[in-house]
C-alpha cells in the first residue's frame, strides 16, 4: 500500500475510533443521569411518606396520651383526692407535660428524616446534571478528537504530496514561536 493510502486510512480509522469513544461515554453518562434522576424521584417519594406516617404517629401518640391522662384523672378521682387541686393536679400537669414533649420528639423526628431524603434527592439531581454536562462534554471531545485526527491525517497526506499536489503548493510563511512553519496554500 502507499504511503497517501495509509495516511488517510489511519486518519479514518482514528477519528472513528475517537467519535466511537466519546458517543459511548456519552451515553455512560447519560444513562448515570436517567438513574439519578430515578433514584431522586423516589427519594422524594420517601420523604413525603415519612412526613405522612410521622403525622399518624404523632396523633396516635396525643391520642394515646389523652387517654393515659384521663384514667389517672379518673384514677385519682376514685381515690377520694380532689383531681383539680394540690399535688394531684401537680401531677396530672407534669404527665400533660411529658405527653406533648413526646409528640414534639416524634414530629421533630420526622422532620430530621423527611429533609434528610429530600437533602438525598436535591443531590441526586445534582449529580444528573452532572452526568448530563459530562455526556455533552464526552460527545463534544469525542468528535473534536475525530476532526483532529481527520486534520492531521489530511495533514499527513498533503505532505506527502496527495490531493492534486496540494503539499508542494504549499509555500512557508515563516514560524511559529514553537519552530513550526506557518504553511499557506497559493491559488494555481
Amino acid at each position: 500500500m502507499d504511503p497517501m493510502t495509509l495516511a488517510i486510512g489511519g486518519a479514518a480509522l482514528s477519528g472513528v475510533g475517537a467519535l466511537s469513544s466519546g458517543i459511548g461515554q456519552g451515553n455512560q453518562y447519560s444513562q448515570q443521569a436517567s438513574a439519578l434522576d430515578r433514584n431522586a424521584a423516589l427519594s422524594d417519594q420517601q420523604a413525603q411518606q415519612t412526613y405522612a406516617q410521622n403525622v399518624n404517629r404523632e396523633t396516635v401518640q396525643r391520642r394515646q396520651a389523652g387517654q393515659q391522662l384521663g384514667a389517672q384523672r379518673a384514677a385519682i378521682a376514685e381515690s377520694g383526692f380532689n383531681p383539680s387541686e394540690g399535688s394531684a393536679l401537680d401531677t396530672q400537669v407534669q404527665s400533660a407535660r411529658n405527653a406533648e414533649l413526646d409528640a414534639l420528639q416524634l414530629r421533630y423526628q420526622g422532620i430530621l428524616q423527611g429533609q434528610s431524603l429530600e437533602d438525598q434527592a436535591q443531590q441526586q439531581r445534582y449529580q444528573a446534571r452532572t452526568a448530563r454536562a459530562s455526556s455533552r462534554n464526552g460527545l463534544f471531545a469525542g468528535g473534536l478528537s475525530a476532526a483532529a485526527s481527520v486534520l492531521g491525517g489530511l495533514s499527513s497526506y498533503a505532505k506527502l504530496g496527495g490531493v492534486g499536489g496540494i503539499g508542494s503548493s504549499l509555500k512557508t510563511f515563516g514560524k511559529t514561536a514553537a519552530g513550526n512553519p506557518i504553511l499557506f496554500s497559493m491559488p494555481s
